[in-house]
């Protein structure tokens, strides 16, 4: 990302936070409000700032935490046809970590950015067919 210094130990800040609330955190409803953090934090300086990779960024981590908690609340209405994704804290947690990472590193952040997108493909019905259909299928072989 290119944004200023300043910019960057704001959002390096603010995703140690969120990483740290993550881990503590059980209850799933908490992590993900915790988890909205992290495109928030991208939102302020996206206002002085509108670097392609920091616009991109936002825009998966907004739709990873929608795809999240959509998911969330249709299972505690009593859908449970889609299951969370195994794990997805835990996913969530080494993701940002990496992300972090690659932000104070300067580094391209679109292989992180896809695995947020996969996971949040799991919680719709399209990809939580295609991961089981997939499972079977390498059983078979």
């Amino acid at each position: 990302m290119k944004i200023p210094e300043e910019f960057k130990k704001y959002i390096l800040s603010e995703l140690d936070f969120v990483i740290q609330k993550l881990k503590e955190e059980d209850d799933p409803r908490r992590k993900l409000y915790y988890f909205s953090a992290s495109y928030a934090t991208l939102e302020r300086p996206m206002r002085y700032s509108l670097d392609p990779q920091l616009l991109l960024t936002h825009a998966v981590l907004r739709l990873c935490y929608n795809a999240l908690i959509n998911r969330l609340n249709s299972i505690l209405q009593g859908d449970t046809t889609i299951e969370m994704p195994e794990e997805f804290d835990k996913k969530l947690i080494e993701y940002l970590m990496e992300l972090k990472n690659k932000i104070a590193e300067d580094k391209d952040t679109y292989q992180t950015l896809e695995k947020f997108v996969y996971l949040a493909y799991q919680t719709t019905g399209a990809g939580y067919y295609t991961k089981n259909y997939l499972k079977a299928v390498q059983k078979e072989e």
